[in-house]
């Protein structure tokens, strides 16, 4: 049985260990590739981050602030190619488990897929799940068959083939019930021919060997007087 004497000794120690200075890193996020600095602060921000949290639950922040690198000598991280915005909203999330955006709000899709993409840039699986969850929640709660078409270039200029948000883009665009798509400009061809193949490979054997009705696709026989004395004027 432990004695008072040891009892107090270990509170001592939790203590001292509970009262120490946590360790404060700075992430700056710049939306540019090269750092450059403009009067704009949408463009660029710098975030003041508990070492302990970020490093926990990012193994990009870890390996940079903990590792042989510079940023490790620093303690500061240049972010290149990123909104503040978005990663404001990571910030957030790591103190709080909860994505919201600065208003309290849930985030649009369009910032649920930059925060997925900066979730999978910085090594946190878990926000890319919560993330992704949240995107299909809120396509289901506002019924939108579709996702916003204008996000599809950048999912695919930012993700491989296996990607979880990439795979899951192409399920919701072959979907048998949505309508046809009349602009494909925001459809890269990749992710058109991804779609061509979930649907192929979704059928059954029996839908691959049917035989085809042909009736849709045979020509008009039928003329009356007027067409046949057209078609003898251009012959």
């Amino acid at each position: 049985m432990p004695n008072s004497r040891s009892l107090s000794s270990r509170n001592s120690s939790h203590e001292t260990e509970a009262s120490k200075p946590r360790t404060i890193v700075k992430v700056n996020v710049h939306t540019c590739s090269d750092g450059t600095i403009d009067n704009d602060e949408t463009h660029h921000q710098s975030f003041p981050i508990h070492k302990n949290h970020i490093c926990h639950y990012s193994a990009f922040f870890d390996a940079a602030f903990n590792g042989n690198f510079a940023e490790a000598e620093s303690q500061e991280v240049q972010l290149y190619e990123v909104m503040p915005e978005t990663f404001g909203i990571f910030v957030n999330w790591l103190y709080t488990q909860e994505i919201m955006s600065e208003d309290g709000e849930a985030p649009d899709i369009r910032s649920l897929v930059h925060l997925w993409l900066l979730a999978d840039r910085i090594l946190v699986p878990s926000l890319q799940n919560q993330a992704i969850d949240l995107i299909e929640q809120t396509r289901q709660q506002k019924g939108n068959d579709r996702l916003p078409s204008e996000l599809f270039p950048i999912i695919y200029e930012n993700t491989n083939a296996d990607s979880a948000l990439r795979l899951y883009v192409v399920r919701v665009c072959s979907a048998p019930y949505l309508a046809q798509i009349k602009n494909a400009k925001n459809y890269p061809p990749q992710l058109l021919l991804d779609i061509v193949n979930a649907i192929r490979e979704r059928a059954t054997g029996k839908d691959r060997l049917a035989s085809v009705p042909m009736t849709p696709y045979h020509v008009t026989e039928e003329e009356g007087e007027g067409d046949r004395a057209k078609r003898t004027k251009i012959q």
